[in-house]
């Protein structure tokens, strides 16, 4: 910890992974210093700006040991005499005395009270079924994390938010750059089995950005608008995402970022289609949209 100071990153207001990680970033901040603040500054260039005692250089060391070092830091839950993961514990790490959990099971809409899987997929799980998440974060974040931060000199918020990488197959489908569509390219690089352009810092962040700012079973029935922040126009499915720009406490945080309390004088909305392709769906970048009562999900 050190005195007050402000952590500033340079954010694409257009693309919704990093969005997400903003969320996800303030969201690990907020656990260790509860005073912390956040807010957005637009205008020729979107800025996320944090007020907190944090020292960015033992944010960016926290984040990556826990990115880069899943056996220590990554605890499993399975459902009973199974390989299916029920959630993820994540754990942070400040020093050796202080250190946070964060819960992670955003790619379900619910579990059953037993903790069996009722079959409610979260707007979050964009991913096809044949793969889980387990796959995506060991297989293809996490060794992309470990090979980025192997190269890289000097670190910041910055520099992970840009740190990318070719993997096989997509990472979560929040990052539309990440996402190629094969009407958008003519055949499909995930049947070819090509390499995709991959940000994993982004990816995993937006993890916990998801999880904590845009959580599932926010109403009791089914269907991708049970999953707050996310709104139906006639047969398409949006995420929808607010720039507030007022000093927020991750309290308010949280309901501000869906649009919910916001309004044309105190932020900016936002909002991204999910666009689905054949066994895979990803979001798309996002464009300004407008205000209107009752039409966010919150």
């Amino acid at each position: 910890m050190s005195s007050q100071q402000s952590i500033q990153i340079n954010v694409n207001p257009i693309n919704p992974a990093q969005y997400l990680a903003c969320c996800g970033v303030f969201e690990i901040v907020a656990r260790f210093d509860s005073a912390s603040v956040i807010r957005w500054e637009t205008g020729a260039a979107t800025w996320l700006l944090i007020e907190t005692m944090i020292n960015e250089g033992d944010l960016v060391d926290c984040v990556i040991k826990t990115f880069t070092n899943w056996k220590n830091y990554w605890h499993e839950r399975f459902f009973e005499n199974t390989t299916e993961v029920t959630r993820v514990d994540v754990s942070f790490a400040l020093s050796d005395e202080l250190h946070r959990i964060v819960k992670l099971d955003w790619w379900y809409e619910r579990l059953n009270a037993d903790g069996s899987f009722n079959g409610n997929n979260s707007a979050w799980k964009m991913f096809s079924g044949n793969q889980s998440v387990r796959q995506v974060v060991d297989d293809r974040l996490i060794p992309s994390c470990r090979k980025l931060h192997s190269e890289m000199q000097t670190v910041s918020l910055a520099e992970l938010f840009n740190a990318r990488t070719l993997i096989k197959g997509q990472g979560f489908g929040f990052n539309p750059s990440s996402s190629r569509n094969a009407l958008d390219v003519g055949y499909s690089p995930n049947d070819l089995h090509l390499d995709v352009a991959t940000y994993p810092f982004v990816e995993l962040l937006a993890m916990i950005g998801a999880q904590h700012f845009f959580p599932p079973r926010t109403r009791p029935s089914g269907g991708h608008e049970s999953t707050r922040g996310f709104m139906r126009d006639k047969r398409k499915i949006y995420f929808q995402h607010c720039l507030w720009r007022e000093n927020l406490p991750v309290v308010l945080a949280r309901a501000y970022a869906c649009g919910s309390l916001a309004d044309e004088r105190s932020g900016q909305l936002l909002q991204s289609e999910r666009a689905s392709r054949d066994k895979y769906s990803n979001l798309s970048p996002s464009t300004l949209t407008h205000f209107e009562k009752g039409k966010a999900n919150d």
